[in-house]
């Protein structure tokens, strides 16, 4: 029998320790002649295993019953036992037991918990504790009160700064660790970034990498990885700001133009076009064909710089909602705009509507500048 094939970063590493793999030699006749007899015996074996679970089946609830009766077991846990399901969890299911020991011990939160438990075990040996007399609203209250320690274990808040700072420390060293191995085993790279999320926590950041992965920063993003971590760690105490230091005019101004600007890119499929606010309705309404449909009328596009706070919150809030959207314009609505503007164009004197002067020489043929400024110069130096 052939060996299996070596992994590539096996191959790329031959020097270095391999877990190897469980090799099994070829067999002799003999040994498969044997072999062929217990696999005979193991169907034979099989096939009365399968007629008395299918005899069992046909009496299924009333086993399951039978079974959770006499073992103290709940007839879910039996029938997934009957049904195949897997009884293996990355973390342990909440059992009555466990939750009657969990309200003891908080009945009792200086008592040693392995003294409880025994006689949590006695009492339910003795009959003093039935479990299954207790009814289903005290089940769900015990047992939801476990998960919720449980979860409070695993994802409540650290109560002071040296639990949290030494979690923290641990934690990364655990990840550093876990991705030195991983590259060792794989040859896959990786980079762990961990940093303080306000200002006011004492961690400090923390950088951890296999296979010299954090090279990539300086040699593709060209940042160092102190300067990267740097604004890593200004972006994370900044980012859970509260909404009224993100509510302020410069802001509100700033996504709204975000907003639009993103939406008139679209709309056009040019992404190099800029917004025209001062010249709104001719730069973008008669020359682009498209407008800001759903704009209030009590605020004017052009006057951008004068809104208040509570006036560019509302618009934001107007463009995230889809209430105002850019459209194209339709050839009725474009045609009328054209020839309003050119009649504000022939009686309007200033503006972006006034009607340009001519030109002195307009009608007159004119030659090229750069030749003419070259005569004038050669005519000096005759």
């Amino acid at each position: 029998m052939a060996r299996t094939t070596i992994s590539a970063h096996a191959a790329r590493n031959p020097t270095r320790r391999v877990q190897t793999s469980r090799y099994r030699p070829g067999k002799s006749a003999a040994a498969r002649a044997s072999d062929a007899l217990r696999l005979s015996a193991m169907r034979s074996r099989r096939l009365d295993f399968n007629a008395a679970i299918n005899a069992e089946f046909a009496s299924r609830n009333t086993a399951i019953t039978r079974i959770a009766k006499d073992f103290h077991r709940s007839e879910s846990y039996i029938r997934g036992l009957l049904t195949s399901v897997s009884q293996f969890r990355a973390h342990r299911r909440p059992s009555l037991r466990r939750a009657l020991l969990h309200q003891r011990w908080l009945d009792l939160p200086e008592g040693d918990l392995d003294k409880l438990q025994a006689e949590l075990r006695e009492d339910i040996e003795d009959g003093t504790v039935v479990i299954e007399d207790i009814d289903d609203t005290e089940r769900k209250r015990l047992i939801d009160q476990l998960i919720e320690h449980r979860t409070t274990k695993r994802k409540g808040i650290r109560g002071t700064t040296k639990a949290a700072q030494l979690d923290t420390r641990l934690t990364a060293k655990k990840m550093g660790e876990a991705a030195e191995d991983l590259y060792d085993r794989t040859g896959d790279r990786a980079m762990v970034f961990i940093t303080r999320g306000d200002a006011d926590d004492p961690s400090r950041p923390f950088c951890a990498d296999s296979g010299g992965a954090l090279e990539f920063l300086t040699q593709v993003l060209d940042i160092s990885e102190y300067d990267f971590l740097r604004k890593f760690e200004l972006w994370s105490c900044t980012r859970d700001r509260g909404p009224q230091e993100r509510n302020g005019i410069n802001d509100v101004r700033k996504e709204v133009s975000q907003l639009i600007q993103d939406g008139l890119r679209k709309i056009t499929n040019n992404k190099t076009i800029t917004m025209e606010y001062v010249h709104y309705d001719v730069a973008i309404r008669e020359a682009k064909r498209v407008e800001l449909a759903g704009w209030p009328g009590d605020v004017k596009i052009k006057d951008r710089e004068r809104w208040s706070a509570e006036t560019g919150r509302r618009i934001r809030r107007m463009l995230q909602a889809g209430e105002i959207t850019w459209v194209v314009m339709t050839k009725n609505q474009h045609d009328e705009l054209v020839a309003a503007h050119d009649k504000l164009r022939a009686n309007s004197t200033s503006g972006s509507l006034r009607k340009r002067k001519e030109r002195s020489d307009k009608g007159k043929p004119r030659g090229s500048r750069k030749g003419k400024d070259g005569g004038e110069e050669n005519d000096e130096d005759d």
